[in-house]
């Protein structure tokens, strides 16, 4: 039997020992500057205070950002003292209309967590949206929801007095202005 090795090419060029030793340690010092300069930017990065609604993109927002709502939305992202929300401005400006977090980290100024129920929420005062999208407000301006689609069955939306037992999976904020489909 017997065994055939093939020289290894690379763009069709043989590579012999002398383009290793030649190029091997440019290609390295390249790969260490990139992962350095990527260690140094971070998709998320520090900031002191969470977003609000209203203020400018956090200026250690995430520089990426995901098109939404047919590309006339988009969304950032923030981390703040190790916790991560979410946030949407309408593309090309810079003020913040709607801030979230799914961050199991996050407390309310009330004490609540993801996790806890609906039913915790109004005790500590908080009252249900009366309609649309289940939710109840808090004191400090924080709505907490239960898992997107908790409220749908079929194609009736249920009361979210119905649905107090059902544990909190996020917070947001009530979006600035209303949600359409253009720009103001």
């Amino acid at each position: 039997m017997f065994i055939v090795l093939q020289e290894p090419r690379i763009a069709g060029v043989r590579v012999t020992a002398r383009l290793y030793t030649r190029f091997l340690p440019r290609v390295l010092k390249v790969l260490v500057i990139l992962v350095a300069d990527c260690a140094g930017h971070s998709a998320l990065r520090e900031s002191e205070a969470p977003p609000r609604v209203g203020q400018p993109i956090p200026k250690a927002a995430s520089p990426l950002f995901v098109f939404h709502q047919g590309g006339l939305r988009c969304a950032g992202s923030v981390l703040i003292n190790e916790i991560e929300f979410n946030f949407d401005v309408w593309c090309g400006k810079d003020k913040i209309l709607y801030v979230q977090t799914l961050d199991p980290k996050f407390v309310t100024k009330e004490g609540l967590r993801i996790g806890a129920t609906l039913r915790d929420a109004v005790k500590i005062g908080g009252r249900i949206i009366p309609s649309g999208e289940c939710g109840v407000i808090l004191p400090s301006g924080w709505v907490a929801r239960p898992a997107m689609g908790a409220d749908t069955r079929g194609t009736t939306r249920a009361a979210c007095e119905e649905l107090l037992d059902e544990e909190i999976t996020y917070f947001d904020t009530p979006c600035r202005g209303k949600w359409r489909l253009t720009r103001p």
